[in-house]
């Protein structure tokens, strides 16, 4: 799967002195790992300051960590994206940190290991508040 990711990110690679998002500030939810990570790792790659969001706080450090390592500017805030005060407390982070918030990434996802009809109803109120 790293593979994959690297190979689709590095369709869209430029050359090195070109910072894209120079000075932009980048909110990434689910940026622990995964996609989100790669995500976070390239806005970083290309200038950006970027918000590393994950709801396991110790992966968002871990990610602001590579990109600052890298000579980027990030931030780790642990953030549940159903928890509005949550949300709220990112993006006043955010502000707080980097003085706006240019670029939204909504990565984060959840989804119960079961088929739909077997879901509770707090299950599908969870996804649709996450994903939606």
């Amino acid at each position: 799967m790293k593979a994959f990711i690297e190979t689709f990110l590095n369709s869209f690679a430029v050359s090195p002195s070109t910072m894209r998002f120079e000075n932009k500030a980048i909110i990434v939810t689910g940026a622990g790992s995964g996609i989100g990570r790669e995500i976070a790792l390239s806005f970083g790659r290309e200038g950006g300051k970027v918000t590393v969001s994950d709801i396991i706080v110790e992966s968002a450090e871990k990610v602001a960590g590579e990109i600052k390592s890298a000579g980027g500017e990030a931030i780790a805030v642990k953030t549940d994206v159903a928890n509005d005060s949550e949300v709220e407390e990112m993006v006043k982070k955010t502000l707080d940190e980097f003085g706006s918030v240019d670029v939204l990434v909504n990565n984060a996802a959840w989804w119960p290991v079961k088929y739909f009809v077997q879901q509770t109803q707090e299950e599908c109120d969870k996804k649709i508040k996450i994903i939606y």
